[in-house]
């Protein structure tokens, strides 16, 4: 069952064996103390899924839990052909990761991580891992620190915001504090270090014996495989380590086994040293096991998911360039004087935090140690899964895995459980971002724009996009949908719309401004003959890009309705207003994404992570506005009609506001062209103005980015131009400008299919 990507070309994958390569990551790892007892009940919660995966079991593998914070320079996919139009980019990640022990349906066991708490600041990332692999990412900011004028006290690392979860225009809720690492004044530093000069002596000796035998045993331990929690005991120095403990076992345990390119650390930083260093053969290169939950918020029954999967994949460390400790082991001080906290204030961090041990609190702050922390610098590898044991509420459990390469086969065990209701498992750093249920936005602003457009080409993508999908229904001779686009109606919407009180179920205020394409048609169900089924036309909205400037918007608009959404920045300057009556055309409001990065090849600091403008919407100079009242004259009830709007607006009931329709898709980890999961989601909506609207001229600026579809799918064909930002066409456009109440119902399911089956469409309910 084909992934269908005809809305926007890059979602297509480069060709097999579709590699992603990671260059330069420089990784610091602060393992921290965890409650192995209350990992274990995370592990039944999250990943021992009901109804049961009859495939696999998850438990603890020990009491720690990895807090990695990396920096990606650059990410990239093995294309040397060009095929992918996202040529790299880069991100920041903040990841927790909890080692797990996987027993399968045999009783073999194999020792993995899970990364349910995930974090970056580059939506292409989160994007592309939520799809794929079901990484529950979410956003954050990496805040730059002020130096330091106080070297004697502790002094702040590193700091990282959560994007906010709700912007609220009224409240001006900005980025929350969210992890923030700090390191303990040097040693001997201000007047107490000098007085502790006579003190130290004694542990400057004890941490040098620790020193020197934590260094005989990382050159002798991380160069050869461990068994079982077990160390070696020469009856040398190296029975020293014993020291440490039992933590220090069992996380080095933990450590080896899931990274495993410690077994050539030691020789490859002697090489790095001597400048005698040999690549690791492609056989030799350590892997990590990675299992993750991937699961989809269901649109009809919002509080369940319409598919779940355990999704595994490997990581490859290619190359290990630089490491070592981020303490100093003659100190004695095993955790480096560093001090995490982790704050609680919003609601990701609550079953984290209780995951950890040994922990202070003081208010929403818990102040967490490290032990033993270290880093690396090296280069990763990291393909798609080679194997998921997906479900769907239809189908119930299966079981698909990759061949070997020579075959290119796919292997699918047939349905070995029952369908059931999934509970959606509303954990993770990015499970709460998909939120849904019934929208109500009071006050909410609406301009919409008019782009003039062949209806030929419309219907084309129409068909390519949905029509094209009911092959498998025509061939069965079963009933199919058809999508039509209405002639009389041969524009192209652009649909502004701004709101800062929305209501979603129980939860809010919401905010966000949204800038949407969208195309009027008509829908039709057609019998087993191709005949309609009835002689009523439903109308239909078809939501074709959707631009959002919030993490839950882009998550909720994509995976829970199918539309397809793009992580933006909306900018309205705020001079724009001066500039109203100005004898000159001026930029009201841009949008940027880096979702379409056509850069140039030079050298340029995290060129991938740049966003770049897209569309701009400009005033005309000299136009007046004209305000008109819908109650009153008729005639701006019947101009409304004209453009079809008043199948959109509401004015008191009396007409039938066509559904939002979406192709909603979920991928297969193995292979990503294809689709495990599709179905049709209608959501009812409607805009209920106030009585005046306003009417006005503007001029609508479209980007010509390398892989951004807006122009040539849709067969817009404007004034050509271009500036410092590259080429674009321009529109001259009418604008009516609505205030009033934007409502938003739960979704339906229309049609579904799923992969294994017949891939017939079936009707929802």
């Amino acid at each position: 069952m084909e992934y269908n990507t005809e809305l926007y070309d890059s979602l297509k994958l480069p060709p097999g064996p579709c590699i992603q390569l990671y260059t330069n990551v420089t990784t610091h790892i602060y393992p921290l103390r965890a409650d192995q007892d209350k990992i274990q009940n995370f592990c039944e919660r999250y990943l021992n899924l009901e109804p049961r995966n009859p495939y696999c079991t998850f438990s603890a593998a020990g009491p720690w839990m990895l807090m990695q914070v990396c920096e990606y320079p650059k990410m990239s996919f093995a294309d040397p052909a060009g095929h992918f139009a996202h040529r790299w980019f880069a991100q920041h990640e903040l990841a927790f990761g909890i080692p797990v022990m996987c027993t399968y349906r045999d009783h073999t066991r194999e020792f993995g991580m899970v990364y349910p708490f995930i974090f970056v600041d580059n939506p292409l990332s989160m994007e592309g891992g939520r799809q794929i692999y079901g990484w529950p990412k979410a956003g954050i900011d990496i805040a730059t620190t002020p130096p330091e004028f106080r070297p004697n006290g502790p002094h702040k690392v590193i700091r990282i915001e959560l994007s906010p979860f709700v912007i609220n225009k009224t409240r001006q809720d900005g980025p929350q504090a969210f992890v923030e690492i700090y390191q303990t004044r040097p040693f001997l530093s201000g007047r107490s270090g000098i007085a502790e000069i006579f003190s130290s002596v004694p542990r400057i000796v004890g941490g040098y014996l620790t020193g020197v035998s934590l260094l005989l045993n990382t050159t002798a331990l991380f160069g050869d495989v461990i068994a079982g929690y077990r160390l070696p005991n020469t009856g040398t120095a190296l029975g020293n380590i014993r020291a440490l403990g039992d933590d220090f076992q069992a996380l080095v345990n933990g450590v080896q086994q899931s990274y495993g390119f410690f077994n050539s650390l030691i020789t490859m930083l002697l090489g790095v040293a001597t400048g005698r260093k040999d690549p690791l053969p492609p056989d030799g290169r350590p892997k990590l096991t990675i299992f993750t939950m991937k699961q989809v918020r269901d649109a009809v029954d919002t509080k369940s998911a319409c598919y779940q999967a355990i999704v595994r994949s490997r990581m490859t460390i290619d190359d290990v360039k630089d490491g070592g400790l981020l303490f100093d082991a003659l100190s004695g001080d095993p955790t480096g004087g560093i001090e995490i906290t982790l704050n609680s204030t919003n609601e990701y961090m609550s079953t984290l935090i209780e995951l950890t041990t040994e922990r202070s609190t003081k208010g929403s702050e818990h102040c967490v140690r490290p032990f033993l922390p270290f880093w690396e610098r090296v280069d990763l590898s990291y393909g798609l899964a080679d194997s998921q044991f997906w479900s769907t509420r239809r189908t119930g459990w299966q079981q698909q895995s990759s061949a070997p390469p020579s075959t290119g086969a796919r292997v699918t065990e047939p349905v070995k459980a029952t369908a059931g209701k999934l509970e959606y498992q509303k954990r993770g750093s990015g499970g709460a971002l998909a939120v849904a249920g019934d929208r109500n936005a009071p006050d909410a602003v609406l301009h919409t724009f008019m782009l003039p457009t062949d209806p030929k080409i419309l219907q084309k993508l129409v068909d390519r996009h949905l029509n094209e999908l009911s092959g498998p229904n025509i061939a069965a001779k079963a009933p199919v949908f058809r999508f039509e686009v209405k002639q009389q109606y041969p524009w192209i919407y652009v649909l502004l719309m701004t709101y800062d009180q929305m209501k979603i179920g129980d939860k809010g205020p919401f905010g966000d401004n949204v800038v949407a394409f969208a195309v009027m048609a008509d829908y039709l169900q057609l019998d087993e003959n191709g005949a309609p089924q009835t002689q009523t036309r439903e109308d239909a909205f078809i939501q074709l890009y959707t631009f959002v400037g919030t993490d839950w918007n882009f998550v909720t608009e994509y995976e829970v309705y199918g539309r397809l959404a793009f992580k933006s920045t909306l900018v309205s300057p705020e001079e724009a207003w001066l500039k109203q009556s100005a004898p000159v055309r001026h930029e009201v409001l841009s949008v940027s994404t880096p979702l379409f990065p056509a850069y140039p090849e030079v050298a340029s600091e995290r060129r991938g992570a740049a966003a770049m403008k897209v569309i701009t919407i400009l005033s005309e100079p000299n136009v007046t506005f004209q305000s008109r009242n819908i109650q009153l004259e008729p005639q701006a009830w019947e101009s409304l009609k004209s453009v079809g709007l008043a199948d959109y607006l509401t004015a008191k009931g009396t007409v039938r506001t066509p559904k939002s329709i979406a192709l909603k898709q979920v991928r297969n980890a193995i292979d990503a062209d294809h689709a495990d999961y599709q179905s049709l989601i209608a959501v009812p909506r409607s805009f209920e103005p106030a009585e005046t609207f306003s009417e006005s001229q503007v001029r609508v600026r479209i980007y010509k980015r390398e892989g951004f579809p807006l122009l040539d799918k849709m067969g817009l064909a404007g004034d050509r131009n271009s500036d410092t930002d590259g080429a674009y066409e321009e529109f001259d456009a009418r604008s009516l400008s609505f205030t009033g109440t934007f409502i938003e119902r739960q979704g339906e399911e229309m049609w579904w299919r799923v992969a294994g089956t017949d891939e017939v469409w079936r009707r929802g309910n």
